[in-house]
């Protein structure tokens, strides 16, 4: 029995709707945070994504992907820059870029 398939193109991840994440205000070293990446990006495809993570200080935010959210323990007091990169199976990407900020309880104010 002849069966008919078509191989299609890849298609890159895309931003849905332009959404950017916001930055992250964190009040204590321990404190934890959640960003549902399903909100930001999507595969066109179908594809279940990777996602590569850059901190411009790994000693103030430590940050995971698991499934499709990026999971954050602020670990020391300070801003960071924060990159992400979604990637399907083949390489594309897209990349967001975010702060996130530790204050330190006993400092309220800080210029």
């Amino acid at each position: 029995m002849p069966v008919t398939y078509v191989i299609k193109e890849n298609s890159a991840p895309v931003k849905i709707e332009d959404k950017e994440i916001e930055n992250v205000l964190l009040t204590a070293k321990g404190k934890e945070f959640i960003i549902d990446m399903g909100e930001y990006v999507t595969d066109p495809d179908g594809e279940q994504l990777k996602f590569d993570i850059t901190i411009s200080n790994p000693t103030i935010v430590h940050i995971t992907a698991k499934n499709n959210q990026l999971i954050g323990t602020a670990l020391g007091y300070g801003v960071v820059d924060v990159n992400v990169k979604a990637k399907d199976a083949r390489g594309e990407s897209v990349t967001f870029d975010f702060k996130v900020q530790v204050k330190d309880p006993s400092k309220p104010l800080s210029v």
